[in-house]
């Protein structure tokens, strides 16, 4: 047995030497993906900030309600984890046409439909015979 083993052991060095290297580049390969994904996030995270700041500091906006409607939803986005799609939209609907000098398009497509009141429900109230 201890011959058996003093045969294989060469072998299995000189294999572990040729997996260690290409383990050690698969390693390298995994940790340049990390620190990308770490990058991007952190990118995000700054540009959805930058359009929060923007969004905040914004005098020029057409509606005040708008404002409002924009916090709220670039605020939402950060609890659900889309902080940087919101912040996408917000660029390219709000910021880009304002920075511009022209008024965003974002809300001017979306019909409302004009609210009528409800009219007045009238019952009639059940006629009991009277017993006697």
């Amino acid at each position: 047995m201890l011959p058996a083993l003093a045969t294989t052991l060469p072998i299995l060095l000189a294999h572990a030497e040729e997996t260690s290297a290409e383990g050690n580049l698969f390693i390298g390969f995994v940790l340049l993906l990390a620190l990308v994904f770490i990058l991007l996030v952190i990118a995000s995270f700054v540009f959805w900030i930058t359009m929060l700041v923007d969004a905040l500091r914004r005098t020029d906006w057409p509606h005040e309600d708008q404002r409002t409607l924009w916090l709220v939803i670039l605020i939402a986005s950060f609890f659900i984890q889309l902080n940087w799609v919101a912040g996408l939209i917000y660029y390219f609907a709000i910021k880009k046409p304002l920075d511009r000098g022209e008024a965003p398009t974002f809300f001017e497509n979306q019909k409302v439909a004009p609210s009528v009141p409800a009219e007045p429900v009238h019952r009639k109230k059940p006629h009991h015979k009277k017993r006697s």
